[in-house]
Protein backbone atom coordinates (compact mmCIF):
# COMPACT_ATOMS: atom_id res chain seq x y z
CA UNK A 1 0.00 0.00 0.00
CA UNK A 2 2.89 2.36 0.75
CA UNK A 3 4.31 1.76 -2.72
CA UNK A 4 0.94 2.75 -4.20
CA UNK A 5 0.99 6.14 -2.45
CA UNK A 6 4.59 6.63 -3.56
CA UNK A 7 3.53 6.19 -7.20
CA UNK A 8 0.62 8.60 -6.73
CA UNK A 9 3.02 11.12 -5.21
CA UNK A 10 5.32 10.76 -8.25
CA UNK A 11 2.41 11.30 -10.66
CA UNK A 12 1.26 14.38 -8.76
CA UNK A 13 4.78 15.86 -8.78
CA UNK A 14 5.12 15.16 -12.51
CA UNK A 15 1.74 16.74 -13.19
CA UNK A 16 2.59 19.87 -11.18
CA UNK A 17 5.95 20.33 -12.92
CA UNK A 18 4.55 19.83 -16.46
CA UNK A 19 4.05 23.27 -18.02
CA UNK A 20 3.24 22.35 -21.62
CA UNK A 21 -0.40 23.42 -21.28
CA UNK A 22 0.54 26.80 -19.80
CA UNK A 23 1.55 28.16 -23.19
CA UNK A 24 -1.87 27.24 -24.60
CA UNK A 25 -3.61 28.96 -21.72
CA UNK A 26 -1.49 32.08 -22.26
CA UNK A 27 -2.41 32.23 -25.94
CA UNK A 28 -6.10 31.73 -25.19
CA UNK A 29 -6.06 34.55 -22.64
CA UNK A 30 -4.13 36.89 -24.96
CA UNK A 31 -6.44 36.11 -27.88
CA UNK A 32 -9.54 36.73 -25.75
CA UNK A 33 -8.05 40.04 -24.61
CA UNK A 34 -7.38 41.16 -28.18
CA UNK A 35 -10.89 40.16 -29.30
CA UNK A 36 -12.39 42.03 -26.34
CA UNK A 37 -10.40 45.15 -27.18
CA UNK A 38 -11.50 45.01 -30.83
CA UNK A 39 -15.16 44.68 -29.81
CA UNK A 40 -14.80 47.64 -27.45
CA UNK A 41 -13.17 49.83 -30.11
CA UNK A 42 -15.81 48.93 -32.69
CA UNK A 43 -18.57 49.85 -30.26
CA UNK A 44 -16.92 53.18 -29.48
CA UNK A 45 -16.45 54.09 -33.15
CA UNK A 46 -19.82 52.89 -34.50
CA UNK A 47 -22.06 55.51 -32.88
CA UNK A 48 -20.07 58.60 -33.98
CA UNK A 49 -19.77 57.24 -37.52
CA UNK A 50 -23.52 56.61 -37.67
CA UNK A 51 -24.21 60.14 -36.42
CA UNK A 52 -21.85 61.70 -38.97
CA UNK A 53 -23.32 59.65 -41.81
CA UNK A 54 -26.84 60.74 -40.81
CA UNK A 55 -25.79 64.41 -40.85
CA UNK A 56 -24.15 64.01 -44.25
CA UNK A 57 -27.17 62.15 -45.68
CA UNK A 58 -29.54 64.85 -44.37
CA UNK A 59 -27.34 67.58 -45.86
CA UNK A 60 -27.28 65.88 -49.23
CA UNK A 61 -31.04 65.31 -49.28
CA UNK A 62 -31.93 68.92 -48.27
CA UNK A 63 -29.46 70.54 -50.67
CA UNK A 64 -30.43 68.31 -53.56
CA UNK A 65 -27.08 66.66 -53.86
CA UNK A 66 -23.93 68.28 -55.16
CA UNK A 67 -24.49 71.51 -57.13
Amino acid sequence: MLNYFGKINQYVKAFKSDDLGAVTVDWVVLTALVVGMVVFVIQQVTLPVEAISTVVADGISTNGGLN
